[in-house]
């Protein structure tokens, strides 16, 4: 690893040396993407406004927060199983498993909040499975994503950009979380699930 860390760290470093060297640019972009993907799923958005969601799908009085808590510890007890298992898992599989997973949870939340809550006809079971996707999603959210998505980023840069890369990243992160949450409480009072809809389209792209 020193023998490793001394070559590395002969090599250019910073921003121009990222955007002179393809090797770079491409680690650089995946970094970055990595990020991006992570909050194109959603979570933040559903993580910020789970009230809400969860008021939207009938729940009232103290119930709301309540699944709010079961929702923060759910993706907080994720995150510590993944920090625990990645060197097994492996950073890959876990994040090519969590994109999947929340998607199809997204696709369910989705689908039962048009056809039971905003639809022709109310149903209880249809919440119900709307807040159980919720619940799914912040599952494989925590699991297999929000650990892995950072260390993913800073791992696959060499160390002489690791610094600069990592910056970039987390601009990055914090650039798409002011996109996707900040228009979110209009966008879910206006058109409701197809906001979700649309992070979905964007997702996959």
């Amino acid at each position: 690893m020193r023998k490793q860390i001394e070559l590395e760290s002969q090599n250019p470093s910073g921003y121009l040396a990222i955007l002179r060297t393809p090797s770079y640019r491409k680690r650089a972009f995946l970094s970055c993407f990595v990020q991006y993907a992570a909050n194109a799923t959603g979570g933040l958005v559903i993580n910020y406004y789970s009230v809400i969601i969860y008021t939207n799908l009938g729940l009232t009085g103290y119930l709301p927060l309540l699944m709010y808590c079961v929702y923060t510890l759910i993706g907080a007890l994720g995150n510590l199983f993944s920090l625990l298992t990645i060197d097994k898992t492996g950073r890959r599989p876990a994040l090519l498993t969590g994109f999947v997973g929340c998607m199809i949870c997204v696709v369910i939340e989705a689908a039962m909040i048009g056809r039971f809550i905003e639809g022709s006809g109310e149903s209880i079971a249809g919440q119900k499975v709307a807040i159980v996707a919720v619940m799914f999603f912040v599952f494989f959210y925590g699991v297999f994503i929000d650990a892995a998505s950072f260390i993913y980023s800073a791992e696959i840069l060499p160390t002489n950009i690791r610094s600069s890369g990592v910056a970039m990243a987390t601009t990055t992160y914090f650039v798409s979380c002011i996109t996707f949450v900040t228009p979110g409480a209009t966008a879910i009072a206006s058109i409701g699930y197809k906001y979700f809809v649309g992070e979905l389209v964007i997702h996959e792209c």
